[in-house]
């Protein structure tokens, strides 16, 4: 049985206040954000009202008749084109710069190399164009490398197909989708810490600072004190270093700060 996760931006940060949600096996439920502004049913829906602004997808695979299959399946959707089709990385590469698809559908193992290999060349090239691996194979190592190549989609190839529908919406959206073994747990903790990671990167150490003040229980009077500001500048920075983290309260900035040892 394989296990489905939809991760959006703010889902990962709102996992990291502690509350992470599991996943259950693919097509029962998924790991989504009740505030996330960009739902999948909600690009889902938009794309079908208009008509003209259909997911534009590139089909990557070996075998003709795979590629065949699945571009019969996709063309029921109006929300879903298939522009075009390639079976090597080379040949995907000049079909993404002739096609300019939002989306490449790819197999993880390709003649002339892999669908990670791809991923990391359209992100070499400053390409827009998303990736999703469907394969056969799903081993930790792949999936992580994938992930770190910029991947946002990845499933077995016994996925149901309105599961992957689902995940093709979630990864034009800017989702993460997995949907993988269900006993490898630590593929899915794994993104959650980097996706911790990440966001505390995107913090000035002006708003490490205060964040740590914050989680110390400081108002922002003392921290002006301590940090020889004024209470605007810190309520400046408090704010930036909330929204950025997507927190809404001392008592998250707290949970945060622990979590990501940050509270030193």
């Amino acid at each position: 049985m394989a296990s489905a996760l939809v991760l959006s931006p703010s889902d990962s940060r709102n996992d990291s206040d502690g509350e992470a949600r599991a996943a259950g096996s693919c097509g029962a439920s998924s790991m989504t954000s009740p505030d996330s502004t960009t739902s999948v049913e909600g690009v889902d829906a938009r794309m079908r009202e208009a008509g003209e602004n259909r997911l534009r997808i590139l089909l990557v695979d070996e075998h003709l008749l795979l590629r065949q299959s699945l571009r019969a399946l996709l063309d029921t959707d109006p929300a879903l084109e298939v522009v075009g089709e390639a079976r090597t990385v080379t040949e995907a590469l000049k079909a993404v710069d002739r096609l300019k698809p939002g989306l490449a559908l790819t197999d993880l193992g390709l003649p002339d190399g892999t669908g990670i290999n791809l991923a990391s060349e359209l992100r070499a090239r400053g390409s827009l164009t998303r990736i999703f691996i469907l394969s056969a194979h799903a081993m930790p190592e792949h999936v992580k490398a994938a992930l770190d190549a910029g991947v946002l989609g990845y499933a077995l190839k016994d996925v149901s197909y309105a599961e992957l529908v689902k995940g093709l919406h979630a990864v034009i959206a800017g989702q993460m989708f997995l949907c993988v073994r269900g006993s490898d747990e630590s593929i899915k903790a794994g993104i959650l810490l980097r996706s911790a990671q990440e966001r505390r990167l995107s913090i000035t150490d002006r708003e490490r600072e205060v964040l740590t003040c914050i989680a110390h229980g400081y108002t922002n009077k003392d921290i002006a004190r301590l940090l020889e500001r004024s209470v605007k500048t810190i309520e400046k920075h408090r704010s930036n270093m909330m929204h950025k983290l997507d927190l809404h309260s001392a008592a998250a900035v707290t949970v945060f700060a622990f979590n990501n040892g940050l509270a030193l």
